[in-house]
This record gives structure tokens, C-alpha cells and sequence, in this order.
């Protein structure tokens, strides 16, 4: 669905610096590059004050971590195109809202996943998302 909009997915890849570790999702279009942490939680799941919360108990580490990914992701490319990279938390059995975490980490239930990325604000052209897929393909794939 996304492809008609301009942006590649790729899955299952290497988390930089952590040879256990993997990434659900990236993704690559006109409105950057996103890597999508898929769960599947349960109980209720909320946020507060720029805090995940699962069942009332905080999950910090969790929307830590993917700060982290963000980050190590974006120590891979060129400087331009570092700030365009973000964190989604997508929760597959929740209906929860885009809510951001922090300035890379944003909450939100599977059903608004799609239309969330594709109002992305564009900021890469077609070559740089042809590129930095395969960038990224070549290096965690």
C-alpha cells in the first residue's frame, strides 16, 4: 500500500552495534525514514507526559530502545539526511492515536500506521529514497 506513495519497506534487519538485536521495520519515502517497533501488547496501553505505560507500569525501556535504534540508524547516513529519521511504536491490537513520546518516538495502533506515514511531510526526493533503501538494505540486510 505504501509503495504507490513513494516508499520502500524493509524488514527484519540488524540493529547497528547489536549483533542479537533486529529491527521489525524500516521504512523509506518522501517523508523520511522510519523504523517501525511492531508489538503486540496486551492490556491497556497508554501514554502520559511523554511516557509509555502498559497495565499502569511504565515501559521506558521499551520507547528507550527505539530512541536508541533511531539513532544508530541515522549515524549511518549522510548528515543531511540524519534529522529525517523516526521511530514508531505500532501497536498491532491497540487503537491508540499518533501520541509522541519524544522528539524521535511517536505511539500509535496499527489502524492509523498507513495514514500516518503518508502524511509525512515530504523531505526526500525519489534518488534519496532509492538510495538510502539500498544503503540501508546493504548495510543491516
Amino acid at each position: 500500500m505504501l509503495a504507490c506513495y513513494g516508499w520502500t519497506a524493509l524488514h527484519d534487519l540488524h540493529w547497528p552495534g547489536r549483533p542479537k538485536a533486529n529491527l521489525d521495520h524500516i521504512v523509506v519515502g518522501p517523508g523520511g525514514i522510519i523504523l517501525i517497533d511492531a508489538k503486540n501488547w496486551t492490556g491497556d496501553i497508554t501514554t502520559d507526559h511523554g511516557r509509555l505505560r502498559q497495565n499502569g507500569f511504565l515501559r521506558t525501556k521499551q520507547s528507550d530502545a527505539l530512541s536508541e535504534a533511531v539513532l544508530a540508524v541515522a549515524a549511518l547516513l549522510e548528515p543531511p539526511h540524519r534529522s529525517t529519521v523516526r521511530g514508531l511504536m505500532c501497536f498491532c491490537a491497540h487503537d491508540i492515536e499518533p501520541t509522541a513520546i519524544d522528539d524521535s518516538v511517536t505511539v500509535l495502533g496499527q489502524v492509523f500506521l498507513a495514514h500516518h506515514i503518508v502524511d509525512c511531510g515530504a523531505c526526500l526526493t525519489p534518488a534519496d529514497v532509492a538510495a538510502i533503501s539500498a544503503h540501508l538494505t546493504n548495510t543491516l540486510g
